[in-house]
Parts: structure tokens; sequence; C-alpha cells
């Protein structure tokens, strides 16, 4: 399945029925989170202490200009460790602002 696909059948949905169910919003958001985590290589991803931590897959590489680029724009708040971790420090805005700002950095990544 492609994001393009979950995001079309979110829409259709709200289309025909309305705005849908919280439980089945998050369901959205979680499906295609997973699917960008997939496209960009990224093994495991965690919350610890207010921030995002992505890991890397071994041997799925991503473009490491990208990577280079994305942390030099996160004016620290994107860290990336020897470690092979990506971090997303919190801005404030909670956990969905957290979402928010993974699947934009996931975006760019990619």
């Amino acid at each position: 399945m492609k994001c393009m696909t979950v995001i079309h059948v979110a829409e259709e949905l709200r289309d025909r029925f309305g705005m849908a169910p919280e439980v089945l919003e998050n369901l959205f958001q979680i499906m295609t989170l997973k699917l960008l985590l997939k496209k960009a290589g990224i093994q495991r991803m965690s919350a610890e202490k207010k921030q995002v931590v992505l890991t890397f897959a071994p041997g799925k590489g991503v473009d490491p200009q990208r990577l280079v680029d994305v942390v030099a724009r996160g004016s620290g708040k994107i860290l990336f460790t020897p470690d092979q971790k990506l971090k997303l420090l919190g801005d404030g805005k909670g956990w969905p602002g957290m979402i928010q700002q993974t699947k934009k950095l996931l975006l760019e990544i990619i």
C-alpha cells in the first residue's frame, strides 16, 4: 500500500460519511507514518524524553547528503548520532505535533 492510497481512502470516507471518529483518523495517521518509515529505511521509531528517535535499518541506504541537509536546516532540533540514529527534538506542540514533524522529516529524506 502507498501513502497516497491511504490518504485517498481517508478523503473518500470523509467525503461520503463526514468526519471520521478520532480512532479512525488515528489509524490513518499511523498507517501513513508506517509507510513513510518503511520507505525511508527506518527500522524503529521510539519516543525518548520529548524527542522522536529514528533508527535506520542496516543496509538501507539513505542519501547521506540529504541527511546532512536536513540536519543543517533543523536549527539544532534534528541530530544524527554516530550509532545511525536520527533524533528529532520536540517543538512544544505535544505528540500530535511531533508526529507531523516526523512525517515532514521523513518526506525530506526519502
